[in-house]
């Protein structure tokens, strides 16, 4: 399956697809859109127009060939996420490996619930679990592959194996890396509930770290062992991040905790102030937002730059203001996995 062309209007994909793929028929799954008649301007082109959103990003990747299964193991579980830059659709357990390969390797991303953009979803419908695995399993033994009853030290040896060493790969050597039974956790993908999306993310007043100017600030989110940084917004004291982040969720009882720092082009970036956030709210009301406005707790210097000095009568476009708090302001959404 390839594709031809993939066009967004603002509201609309249309995607044109060239389904001859060395004698591969197209599969859809039972809910995916059904698709036009054959177009005149060739035999096996399909064209079909989709409604943007995720949910549609959702039935083009899921209608390439061998997507309806995890393209990593055989337990027949239904894929939910996705290798982005791989171009393969995994289950969760697999999905699990794959973030612990790093982004580098692969970059995971959930079909129902991450915004994907039409490069991402011409990258997947020109790659697909039917293509990879004809490239990537090209010498693989029978009863190698993981199933349902394979551990979870066993899927990820397969897992880097495959997209680490090319093992299983025309000429690759067969080997499976040591991996120890201990080493792969369970806080991975395996466990996550959910995502928690941050959106409409602004901070007000503050601290001018860079004395003679506003500070030129990003944030920094950290839920568990992950973390999501924003760009940095130059010579602001109320910035606004017009961006979505996401983190995944373990448990809805995790607190996430809000970094503010002050970027540098010559030393080191200084911490302005952190919050910490519960989630709990949020969780407790899937898809629907929740606004969460915090005040910073300010760091050592940072509040030492807020005491009047000579510099304070020194023009400062943003200066900060003493009687009042720095907040930080977004939009918390939790989208279940369940």
């Amino acid at each position: 399956l390839w594709i031809k062309r993939i066009c967004f209007d603002g509201s609309v994909y249309t995607v044109l697809f060239d389904s001859k793929m060395d004698g591969h028929a197209l599969e859809a799954p039972h809910d995916a859109p059904t698709a036009a008649a054959p177009s005149p301007r060739g035999l096996g082109e399909i064209e079909l127009t989709l409604s943007s959103g995720v949910a549609e990003s959702d039935a083009v990747i899921m209608r390439v060939p061998g997507n309806v299964i995890c393209a990593d193991c055989t337990a027949g579980k239904p894929p939910v996420w996705a290798s982005s830059n791989l171009g393969v659709v995994l289950c969760l357990e697999c999905a699990g490996v794959h973030r612990r390969l790093g982004v580098h390797v692969s970059k995971v991303l959930s079909l129902r619930l991450d915004d994907w953009t039409v490069e991402q979803v011409s990258a997947m419908v020109n790659k697909g679990n039917t293509l990879v695995n004809a490239n990537l399993e090209a010498s693989l033994a029978a009863g190698v592959k993981p199933s349902a009853a394979s551990t979870a030290s066993d899927r990820e040896a397969f897992i880097r194996a495959k997209y680490e060493l090319s093992s299983f790969a025309a000429g690759g050597d067969g080997q499976l890396p040591a991996v120890a039974a201990g080493s792969t956790s369970k806080a991975g993908s395996v466990e996550y509930c959910g995502l928690i999306f941050i959106r409409k993310a602004c901070a007000r007043n503050l601290v001018n770290m860079d004395l003679l100017s506003p500070s030129d600030p990003y944030m920094i989110l950290k839920l568990g062992t992950q973390s999501m940084r924003t760009r940095t917004v130059r010579d602001d004291n109320d910035p606004v991040w017009r961006e979505m982040l996401s983190l995944n969720v373990a448990d809805t009882t995790q607190m996430l905790r809000v970094e503010i720092w002050d970027a540098d082009d010559v030393s080191p970036d200084e911490l302005i102030g952190t919050a910490v956030v519960s989630i709990a709210e949020a969780c407790a009301r899937p898809s629907q937002p929740t606004l969460v406005a915090v005040e910073l707790e300010l760091t050592p210097k940072a509040f030492r730059m807020t005491r009047p000095s000579f510099l304070s009568c020194l023009p400062c476009t943003g200066a900060y203001k003493r009687s009042e708090p720095s907040i930080v302001e977004f939009e918390l959404k939790f989208n279940s996995l369940s």
